[in-house]
Parts: structure tokens; C-alpha cells; sequence
């Protein structure tokens, strides 16, 4: 049953990103968002695998799942604080 949690999680990240396609700055910070998302969920999913233990008993996708989080969690952070919020539109009069 693993591949349809992860395939459900998968939709889940999708419904969760999705209205954010054209809202966050700067460029390329969805597929950073993305990436992180994916990541956590497979890190949970794969404990339901019988797989290896590579390291510390984790799985090879679960280290490389930490690796991802490890780099894309403070990209997300540092990136987000160099964001300029643009000017409130002028107002109509009435």
C-alpha cells in the first residue's frame, strides 16, 4: 500500500502548491517547495517499505529525502527574506 500513500501525498502537494503558482517570488521557489514536500512525505512513507537499511536504519530514499530537506528547507527560509512585497495598488475614488 506504500505506493498509493505516496501516490495520494503526491496529489496532496499538487492541491497544496497549486494556488501558489503565481504567488511566490522570487522565481523558482516552487520547485524548492515542491521539493521539500515531496521529501518529508517520502521520508515517512518509505518506513512503511521492507527495504534495506542503509544507514542508521534508514533507507537509502529516506537519507536522500533528508539530504533534500537539509538543502531545501533553508533555500526556502534565506530566499523569502529578499522577497519585495509590491506596492499597494492606488486607490479607485468612489
Amino acid at each position: 500500500p506504500a505506493v498509493v500513500y505516496e501516490m495520494l501525498w503526491n496529489m496532496a502537494v499538487l492541491a497544496m502548491i497549486w494556488p501558489l503558482r503565481n504567488r511566490l517570488r522570487p522565481h523558482g521557489m516552487l520547485f524548492v517547495l515542491y521539493g521539500a514536500l515531496y521529501s518529508a512525505g517520502r521520508f515517512f512513507i518509505s518506513f512503511l517499505r521492507v527495504d534495506k537499511e542503509y544507514f542508521l536504519a534508514f533507507n537509502q530514499a529516506q537519507i536522500l529525502a533528508l539530504i533534500v530537506l537539509a538543502i531545501a528547507v533553508p533555500i526556502l527560509a534565506f530566499k523569502t527574506q529578499f522577497v519585495m512585497r509590491p506596492p499597494p495598488a492606488p486607490r479607485r475614488p468612489a
